[in-house]
This record gives structure tokens, C-alpha cells and sequence, in this order.
């Protein structure tokens, strides 16, 4: 299967090594430092301790990416319009689509009841320009349980985690998923087969925990294990998390733990930087529309009262416009 990744961060890098591991043929879409990296010095990954290092393609033309059987799209949510738009030569008829980002996803309302359902989501995809590049019986949502980070431009180190659920966003696209599932199998990842409903479940469960903990540590600067020893943040973090739950249950995603559960959860995983506190630390914009604002206004739209959440939103509204992103 050619396989084309578009995103080379953290997730990108893992993803795109674990494949090139399994015998597959991985062509990247990159720019500026990473595309040079990349050509110049190949892929480097360390994974479970051991560092491995790949040949790879690496190119910022999209024609010369396909055309492709598979598109990896492993940026920041905030990124995919401008990416729907560029990689139009590498895709046909035959090709793929999977999305593989943090927060709402463009193609979250197809499953959703009334009245959002069928809905377009402007924040994530402005103009529709995904929906359109992306038509949905092409695409494979899909839910990421790994964490890794960038050491430099090409180089990524795989921190824990080999989760992956996989779905079709509508069931034109269901015969899709079973060839993707056996390429990330073969390349040693735990696939989940998912059905949209069950999918949408579990974006919504992630996104419980990524709404409180992501901007939170990028707001303090710390771990989450430093932010949950807090017992008022940590009431806090329980109190929009509340809401966030009611917003789920609203949205057809209902969720059966309470925020204790999920704290353990995060404990678990022990002092570890979010991506957003990655984000921050490396300078880039935070990928907070996906994962913080388009909830928020789902839940204006829905009618339902969140102000602990509005006030976290609006918290780092202001912050990014203190650090020069974001609209004035």
C-alpha cells in the first residue's frame, strides 16, 4: 500500500517509522526544517529504548505524493484546511482519508441526533474546505492512545502507547477499514474496529480528559500529575469536565465515569507533558478550537449552561492573544 503522511510531528514521526518498520512504502509531506531533516538524514525514532533510523521520501509538492492508497493526516486540527487544500494531487476515488488529531473532528456531526445533526463545524473546518477536498465515504476516523515528542526536526521518541480505534464516518466507507486496520496491525499497533457510534464515543471519552488537562498545562506550565495534586484545581478540572459530560450525553456520546475515574486514568500515566504543553514550550499556536472552543459552542447551540468552561475558554482566548495568536 502507498502510504503518504502529512504532519511530521510527534505522532507523524511514530506513525510514519512504525510503517516504514513493517515494509511499507511512506512518502512525506513536509516543509522548511523537517523536509530538509528528512531528506538529508532520513527518519529517526526511538521506539520501546531503541533508536531506528529510516530512508525516507520526503518531498512539499503534492504531486509528487501520489497518487496514494492512504493519506495520514497527523497535524494540528488547526492545520487540516490549509492541507485540504494543497494535497489535492496526491488523492482519487480510491484514496483513503485518515484524520488522526485531537478534539471534535470536522466529520463529528454525521452521527450526531438532531438538530446538529448532518451539521457543518465552521471553527474546525472553515468554508467547508474538508468536507469538500475529504468527501466522507472516503474517510476513516479514528482515536489515538500514544504519546510521543519531537527531540528535533525528523526525530521523534515514542513515550507509551499503541492504541488506535478505527471507523468510517459513514457506511459508504465502511469497506475501507479493514485493509487500513491490517497495515497498522502488521505494524505492530492495537486496532479497534469501530462502528460511527461507537467511534464518536470514543473521540468524545478522549476529549473528557484533553479539555481540562491540555490547556490547564499549558496555562501552569507543569504535568499533569503536578496539576491533579492540586485539590481546588483539581475540583476545578472535575467541575468542567461535569459539564463537559452533559454536553456528551446531549451530543448522543454519553459518559459512565465519573472525573475521579478519569484522573486515575491520567495519574497513571505518571509525569508526562500534554501535547499542548509541547505546543507552548516549542512556540507554535495551541490546537484549542478542537479542543476547547468548538465544545464550548456546541453547548451554546445546544442551549446548555457551562460556565466553568466558559470561563476556562475564555481564559485562553486571552492567552493566545497574549502570545500573538488568535484574533484580536
Amino acid at each position: 500500500m502507498r502510504i503518504a503522511v502529512a504532519g511530521l510531528g510527534a505522532m507523524g514521526l511514530w506513525l510514519a517509522g512504525r510503517l516504514l518498520a513493517a515494509g511499507q512504502e511512506v512518502r512525506c509531506f513536509a516543509r522548511g526544517a523537517t523536509l530538509k531533516a528528512l531528506q538529508t538524514e532520513g527518519l529517526h525514532l526511538t521506539f520501546e529504548g531503541e533508536a531506528t533510523h529510516y530512508p525516507v521520501f520526503a518531498t512539499e509538492d503534492p504531486a509528487a505524493l501520489g497518487p496514494v492508497d492512504l493519506l495520514l493526516l497527523t497535524p494540528k486540527s488547526q492545520a487540516l484546511p490549509a492541507l485540504a487544500a494543497q494535497l489535492g494531487p496526491a488523492i482519487t476515488p480510491d484514496t483513503t482519508v485518515l484524520p488522526l488529531c485531537n478534539g471534535v473532528p470536522w466529520w463529528f456531526l454525521a452521527g450526531a441526533p438532531a438538530p446538529l445533526q448532518g451539521q457543518s463545524l465552521p471553527g474546525i473546518d472553515p468554508e467547508g474546505r474538508c468536507a469538500q477536498a475529504w468527501p466522507f465515504d472516503q474517510v476513516l476516523g479514528s482515536v489515538v492512545h500514544a504519546s510521543a515528542y519531537v527531540t528535533a526536526p525528523g526525530r521523534g521518541v515514542h513515550v507509551m502507547g499503541k492504541g488506535l480505534f478505527l471507523g468510517p464516518v459513514v457506511e459508504a466507507g465502511a469497506a475501507r477499514l479493514g485493509p487500513v486496520a491490517e497495515v497498522f496491525e502488521a505494524a505492530g499497533l492495537n486496532v479497534g474496529r469501530k462502528t460511527l457510534a461507537e467511534l464518536r464515543q470514543e473521540v468524545w471519552y478522549k476529549l473528557w480528559g484533553n479539555l481540562t488537562m491540555n490547556p490547564l498545562s499549558a496555562l501552569t506550565g507543569v504535568t499533569c500529575d503536578v496539576l491533579l495534586a492540586d485539590p481546588d484545581l483539581r475540583r476545578y478540572a472535575s467541575a468542567i469536565m461535569d459539564e463537559a459530560a452533559a454536553l456528551g450525553a446531549a451530543l448522543g456520546c454519553p459518559i459512565t465515569d465519573s472525573p475521579e475515574d478519569r484522573h486515575d486514568v491520567t495519574l497513571a500515566l505518571g509525569a508526562f507533558k500534554t501535547s499542548m504543553l509541547q505546543d507552548l514550550e516549542a512556540g507554535r499556536p495551541l490546537e484549542l478550537e478542537a479542543l476547547l472552543w468548538t465544545p464550548q459552542k456546541l453547548a451554546k447551540q445546544l442551549g446548555l449552561a457551562v460556565p466553568m468552561m466558559d470561563a476556562l475558554a475564555g481564559t485562553l482566548r486571552v492567552f493566545e492573544q497574549g502570545r500573538g495568536f488568535g484574533p484580536a
